[in-house]
């Protein structure tokens, strides 16, 4: 027979999986009463030996109770009273992270009137549902109720609670039960969701040092170390956490998949710490960014409930995702729901980001959304060295290839795909024939129907009236990592946006030397910037590049460098910019 827990005790997974195993250890603690508990706490450092005395609570209780009883009425009871005995080592309350509570000041009338609370069942009345139980530290009734245990064990955790406690009330209402106290609703029960999380803490005030604040950055992890580039959210939440930890946070990546950590591990340029999303109370968080993926409700509502900053940090353009989603059926990895109710305590949003979502992300989440400064870092290059297996980056410095173009938009959305920019090098072209070749990257004859579907027939049928074409001088090719290709293949890349006026592209390319032709207003100081749609003065720019880049290469990898200097983690500016945001949140 095993038994079966839960982070709600605070235990490690390595922990949990050992006291599965009720032959692993020889318990220390003679558990017949409380005194011997108490003994042992006050001869121990609590914070060090914590795990060690729930592990030996949970044996011994399991050697008294396992005689000729049924296996989940055993769980059960012992369950129950190990969060009793928490509550009375600890105080505060203990919350299913199903629940969602609405009235935080009701909860602390409660606690503050120094008595066992819990929720009486509105299915069983002669049961509790134990989603809430809260009481003081070092509660009278609680002690007695430990006692009358210890001192009779055929006796039942529930009815002690029953008799002894406080009941609150739920009524079941569609797919959740509202909990009363005094006649108001004090909290929902989510109770279709299904969750082995549950929260041992009391709602946190704030924190008393900003300085050493834990905070964690949700990152959909890869299942290769090259797809980290796949997409500029993953690069986001590196650069996040590379800033934050310059600022001497606490911070941990938190990952969805435990079975990919090994790619976080292997790393030999960073030390990136993190957590599982599924370990998360482990982890006392006083800021979570949600990031790179969208925290589960269950899990949100956990973590609101004990008073942890949770801010949505929006670094995609969800306004024109989320209607090529709804139009034309485009982004079909993508899940559009906003009836989830989560209450974030802030919304962030990139620069390139806030003219098209401010509002549309502030109605739809009810949340106040702020502009926040953009972040890149010269880790990106070190990626790259990695995952090509270079031994320095010298390889992926600029160098003139005779006049080649290379074009490396997503082609997943309108706010950037390559026709724009196809344009410029066909104008540049035939104005002054000194093009040799464009390579037009992330087409292949197999899409990945998951995100969109490219209609090839119809872009071949625009590439067919250019000059280029006919000239046998546009190639069609797949996915490449950019440097790597550039190194081997271009010497000059043009890019369009529309609604994306900063990008990782135009920075790691100008970080190189590399000369890379855009119209992103925000960034004009970096590469070679021409305006808007106007594919005239792309087209003479591109000219001029061809021209004079080579040059004057040297200065120009000088000039970018210093530009782009203003998004690296190490600037003390840009650091001086979060650690205000940050601490506004806890004003």
């Amino acid at each position: 027979m095993k038994l079966f827990l839960n982070t709600a005790l605070g235990l490690s997974e390595d922990i949990i999986k050992k006291c599965n195993n009720i032959n692993y250890y020889t318990t220390q603690l003679d558990c017949k009463n409380l005194n011997n508990m108490m003994q042992f706490i006050k001869n121990a450092n609590y914070e060090s030996q914590y795990e060690e005395l729930i592990k030996n609570i949970i044996l011994q209780l399991y050697i008294l109770n396992t005689e000729n009883k049924n296996e989940n009425e055993i769980n059960s009871n012992i369950e129950l009273f190990i969060k009793i005995c928490l509550l009375y080592l600890n105080g505060g309350i203990i919350i299913n992270s199903n629940i969602r509570i609405i009235n935080l000041e009701a909860l602390k009338d409660i606690y503050n009137r120094q008595i066992v609370c819990v929720i009486q069942s509105c299915i069983n009345k002669n049961s509790i549902f134990d989603g809430i139980i809260m009481s003081n530290k070092g509660n009278v009734g609680l002690l007695e109720i430990i006692n009358s245990f210890l001192n009779n064990k055929e006796t039942k955790i529930n009815d002690l609670l029953l008799s002894k406690s406080m009941l609150l009330n739920e009524e079941i209402m569609n797919n959740k039960s509202n909990i009363f106290y005094k006649g108001q609703i004090i909290a929902e029960h989510y109770f279709k969701n299904k969750s082995l999380i549950e929260i041992n803490k009391f709602y946190k005030p704030a924190p008393s040092d900003l300085s050493k604040l834990k905070i964690g950055i949700t990152i959909a992890m890869p299942s290769n170390l090259k797809d980290f580039y796949s997409n500029g959210i993953k690069q986001n939440c590196l650069y996040l956490y590379e800033l934050l930890n310059n600022l001497k946070y606490d911070v941990k990546l938190i990952i969805d998949d435990e079975k990919n950590a090994f790619i976080l591990k292997n790393i030999d340029f960073y030390n990136f710490e993190y957590v599982t999303i599924n370990n998360i109370f482990s982890y006392d968080f006083d800021l979570v960014f949600s990031l790179g993926f969208s925290i589960p409700t269950n899990i949100f509502n956990g973590l609101t409930n004990i008073g942890t900053k949770i801010v949505y940090y929006v670094c995609g353009n969800n306004y024109l995702i989320d209607s090529e989603r709804i139009l034309y059926d485009q982004h079909k990895t993508r899940n559009i729901d906003y009836e989830n109710d989560k209450m974030y305590s802030q919304i962030w949003i990139i620069p390139q980001m806030y003219n098209q979502n401010k509002y549309y992300c502030e109605i739809l989440n009810k949340t106040k959304c702020i502009e926040i400064p953009f972040i890149w870092s010269p880790m990106s290059i070190k990626f790259m060295t990695k995952v090509l297996d270079l031994e320095n980056d010298s390889s992926l410095i600029y160098k003139k290839k005779d006049s080649k173009i290379g074009i490396f938009e997503p082609n997943i959305s309108i706010m950037k795909w390559a026709l724009p920019s196809l344009l410029i090098a066909e104008n540049t072209y035939r104005n002054y024939k000194n093009i040799s070749h464009v390579y037009v990257t992330n087409i292949s004859n197999k899409q990945d129907n998951n995100i969109n579907n490219f209609n090839s027939q119809q872009f071949n049928n625009v590439c067919k009236s250019l000059n280029l074409c006919k000239d046998r001088k546009i190639s069609i090719e797949s996915r490449y990592i950019i440097l790597d290709f550039m190194s081997k293949h271009c010497d000059i890349v043009i890019s369009h946006q529309w609604e994306n006026p900063l990008n990782y592209l135009y920075l790691d390319l100008a970080w190189m030397g590399w000369p890379i032709l855009h119209n992103a207003h925000l960034c004009k100081d970096v590469g070679y910037y021409y305006e808007g749609f106007n594919y005239y003065d792309g087209s003479e720019k591109l000219n001029h590049i061809l021209t004079n880049h080579a040059a004057n290469a040297n200065e120009y990898i000088i000039k970018n460098r210093k530009t782009i200097d203003m998004y690296i983690p190490s600037n003390k500016e840009l650091q001086n910019k979060y650690r205000n945001l940050i601490e506004n949140l806890f004003a």
